[in-house]
């Protein structure tokens, strides 16, 4: 279970968020799944650019609430971009940018405009004393064009073939069409229509089994991807796996959007991912 995390600012809308740290590996034997945040590259990103451990925490948010600051910290908002976003000092703003550090003071308040790319949002902060944190003052991770992790660069969502695999009857009929997320979704897992031809399984039968982040079950309804707070085992055939450098990209889809799949290969997949920790490692690396 998350520790209760004693948050440095007041609530003045609810909005829809909730408070992540990173991900918990070592007990899904006992049937807990290792969670964390849904984009867990933004996520970490935020923290890395203020120099906080990747497991500090922040607020993950689908509907950004108005916040009212209680202690001077600096902050980074990452992941889901918003048509603008504003530090109030009275009532004078100050707009901020996307992936940028600023400063803020007791009372200050953060107001979030429409959202426009993505679906979640990360804002993380760090308690800082009078003069504290200036150096990390304009930071900025730049364009999320150049991250290789979602929405602007355009890539589809990698697949490896999964256990099951084989079971499909027609093995390029998954990629026929597009697929669109459903209303049914959550951070347990997000279901797909397919605008396309049927997928049919030869067979449908199995014993429960273990799955992971990004699993894709073949269900009597259709194909369900698992997400970072899912079940450890499931009894549908796994004939797909979201590859690990792209599961974050899922992270920011919302209902009613277009996943663009591709099918991979293995090598490819190691190498992604090497991409997305060399990216993080070079803030890191010059982390103050």
């Amino acid at each position: 279970m998350t520790p209760e995390v004693d948050l440095p600012f007041r609530l003045l809308s609810q909005g829809i968020h909730t408070v992540v740290r990173a991900a918990g590996f070592g007990a899904q034997d006992r049937g807990v799944s290792p969670g964390g945040a849904m984009d867990r590259f933004s996520h970490r990103c935020g923290n890395l650019l203020l120099g906080n451990e990747d497991e500090a925490p922040a607020l993950e948010m689908i509907l950004a609430p108005q916040l009212e600051l209680k202690a001077k910290m600096v902050m980074v908002v990452t992941g889901g971009h918003h048509e603008k976003m504003e530090r109030f000092r009275g009532t004078h703003g100050h707009p901020l940018k996307h992936g940028q550090v600023f400063r803020g003071e007791p009372g200050d308040r953060l107001v979030f405009g429409r959202r426009t790319l993505g679906f979640r949002s990360y804002l993380a902060w760090k308690k800082v004393e009078e003069h504290e944190g200036q150096g990390l003052e304009e930071r900025s991770r730049g364009p999320v064009a150049d991250l290789r992790c979602w929405g602007a660069n355009g890539g589809g969502v990698r697949l490896l073939p999964g256990p099951e695999f084989e079971r499909l009857q027609d093995e390029n009929s998954f990629f026929q069409g597009y697929w669109v997320t459903s209303p049914e979704l959550s951070s347990m897992g997000m279901r797909l229509e397919h605008r396309g031809p049927q997928v049919k399984l030869n067979s449908s039968e199995m014993v429960s089994a273990p799955v992971a982040d990004g699993t894709v079950q073949m269900t009597p309804k259709g194909p369900i991807v698992l997400l970072r707070h899912r079940q450890t085992v499931g009894g549908y055939p796994r004939i797909f796996n979201v590859i690990s450098a792209d599961l974050d990209r899922l992270g920011q889809y919302g209902p009613g959007q277009v996943i663009p799949f591709e099918l991979t290969d293995l090598p490819t997949a190691r190498q992604a991912l090497r991409e997305a920790e060399d990216y993080l490692a070079t803030w890191r690396t010059s982390s103050p």
